[in-house]
């Protein structure tokens, strides 16, 4: 997976800093919400696939708001990673680890950062290729500051709020 982070796609997630996760219940709300994200300076956001809307959200911000950095989470299947590549995402996240998503990720083409918590789901990521891998949920598992400090191990680049205040993440970097 680590060729299909671009060093320029690596560089853009650094700068960002922060992931507005939504939960669009109403495509009519996709334009208007990321939008009001940009307003406030907030350049990505991760699109959650937990309602029926969420496909034509992001249909409809690619189109109308084509500078935010569009990253969909929640995949949990390869015939998501497909529909999301072919909407246009720039990237993809799950929860967890399936190594199936993984695969499926990597022939679509889309940069994706599976969930890890534990250190055998870290491990096979990384056997699979993931370089970018999202540290979920964080707070439950010691906090994003508890983990991956170590000389030698993955190093977390930054906490990120996500819909769920006492389940934050980290995106890490193997």
């Amino acid at each position: 997976m680590e060729r299909l982070f671009s060093e320029a796609l690596r560089q853009r997630i650094r700068r960002c800093g922060i992931f507005a996760v939504l939960v669009i219940e109403d495509a009519e709300d996709a334009v208007p919400a990321a939008r009001a994200l940009q307003a406030g300076g907030v350049e990505a956001m991760e699109l959650t696939l937990r309602t029926a809307a969420a496909m034509e959200s992001l249909a409809r911000i690619r189109e109308a708001v084509p500078e935010m950095l569009a990253c969909v989470g929640t995949i949990l299947r390869p015939k998501q990673v497909r529909e999301v590549a072919a909407a246009g995402a720039d990237l993809g996240v799950a929860p967890g680890f399936n190594p199936r998503v993984v695969d499926a990720a990597r022939k679509a083409g889309l940069p994706f950062a599976p969930g890890v918590t534990t250190a055998s789901e870290l491990e096979g990521a990384v056997e699979k290729g993931c370089r970018m891998l999202k540290f979920f949920p964080a707070e439950p598992a010691g906090g994003p500051g508890g983990h991956g400090q170590s000389d030698g191990g993955p190093k977390i680049l930054r906490s990120s709020a996500t819909a769920f205040p006492s389940r934050p993440s980290a995106c890490l970097s193997a």
